[in-house]
């Protein structure tokens, strides 16, 4: 019986709906789920941050957080702070050390993500060089976010803003932003599912190709720093991909816990 079928039964049976929520957390695939959760719920917060929009900003930029943490000089920093009236300057503190809680669970998620493909006995298995990938980029790229987020701090304490603290926070965030880019990757990785056309492959497929296009994206902005915007669209595809992760794992966890042991054991 399912942990939806147990939970919904009438009357309750006690012991049962202990043993389905003990199992539910004993699957790797409900501490996904948690992760992307409160990813969610740390994103939320951060909103309520109340950054102002209407503010000058240059490369055609349109989040003034993304256009901040990527300002290639003061003026250009300056000049998104000053909006509504100099107070995006105590709502970017707010954002940043918000954003600390945000950071502490995506990396978590990439982590235990890697975790689930991950096979002791496949060695350079797909799977195996996926899960590498998923856990050390993963990590790589919260400690950057850490980083970029130290750096802006600093610059913000500053009424003047200091250009070396800038220019930190920049080369942190360039670093982060790679690292985000190639971590969609072997995430698309591990939500494609195999073939066929149920609803949960086609979400599944869906899920992915938002990944490949963010990381697509992610690579042009390589190019050129007037191409850096197209990230701001990267960002939309990772939370859309986000959502539809979500869903996937509340409706379907046992066909992605089935699609990922394939990965890990395809021929079993």
């Amino acid at each position: 019986m399912s942990s939806w079928n147990i939970l919904l039964d009438w009357p309750p049976d006690e012991h049962a709906w202990r043993a389905s929520i003990a199992g539910w957390f004993k699957r790797l695939s409900s501490w996904i789920l948690i992760g992307l959760l409160a990813q969610l719920a740390a994103a939320l917060w951060i909103l309520g941050c109340g950054i102002s929009s209407d503010v000058d900003m240059s490369r055609g930029f349109n989040k003034p957080v993304i256009a901040f943490e990527l300002a290639m000089s003061p003026d250009e920093a300056n000049a998104i702070l000053l909006g509504d009236d100099g107070k995006n300057r105590f709502r970017m503190q707010t954002q940043f050390y918000r954003d600390f809680s945000f950071i502490g669970s995506y990396s978590l998620t990439f982590v235990l993500l890697g975790f689930a493909l991950f096979a002791k006995d496949r060695r350079l298995s797909l799977a195996n060089v996926a899960a590498g990938a998923l856990i050390v980029l993963g990590l790589s790229a919260g400690c950057m976010d850490v980083l970029e987020n130290i750096h802006g701090l600093a610059a913000l304490k500053h009424q003047a803003l200091p250009a070396a603290d800038l220019a930190r926070m920049r080369f942190a965030s360039l670093i982060k932003w790679t690292l985000l880019g190639a971590i969609c990757i072997p995430t698309g990785y591990a939500f494609w599912p195999a073939r066929g056309w149920t609803l949960f492959r086609i979400i599944s497929k869906v899920a992915s190709a938002l990944l490949l296009l963010a990381a697509c994206v992610f690579a042009l902005g390589e190019f050129s720093t007037n191409w850096e915007h197209f990230w701001e669209f990267s960002v939309a595809c990772m939370a859309s991909s986000g959502a539809f992760q979500t869903l996937i794992l509340i409706l379907w966890s046992g066909e992605f816990e089935l699609s990922i042991r394939k990965k890990r054991y395809p021929e079993r």
